[in-house]
């Protein structure tokens, strides 16, 4: 990924998606792979800690609930227990203040609601890059 005068470069971002919807997992990644993101997916909060344990990620992409636990925790270990500072956003139905304040106080970066369009997805993985790139993490 690399800034060039305030375009980002999306091409080979390792993005993972962790959706327990596999309708959602396929709509993320082939909006993420049009950007030229590198996808990996996750259907649940179990499997998605195995991922996270055994592949690097530039970004990942969350929802907030799931069969088997929910962002929050997916967030917190990330940021806890894998020591990691890459970005995350969470792309949720549950639009409501308290989720979103959970989310955000887990350690999201940024908080989308569903649906979501491929704009939307640009505008906001760009501005996440962009602020990683200029804060040295990317």
């Amino acid at each position: 990924m690399m800034c060039n005068t305030n375009i980002i470069e999306t091409r080979g971002c390792r993005v993972l998606v962790i959706d327990g919807n596999a309708v959602m997992r396929i709509v993320l990644t082939r909006m993420l792979e049009s950007l030229g993101c590198t996808v990996s997916v996750a259907p649940s909060v179990s499997n998605a800690i195995e991922v996270l344990e055994s592949e690097p990620s530039d970004l990942i992409l969350l929802d907030g609930r799931f069969a088997d636990g929910t962002g929050a925790e997916i967030i917190r270990h990330v940021r806890s227990k894998l020591h990691s500072t890459v970005p995350i956003i969470v792309v949720s139905s549950d639009d409501s203040v308290g989720h979103i304040r959970e989310m955000l106080a887990a350690g999201a970066d940024s908080f989308l609601v569903k649906p979501v369009s491929i704009s939307q997805i640009r505008l906001v993985v760009d501005k996440i890059l962009l602020n990683s790139a200029e804060a040295g993490i990317a």
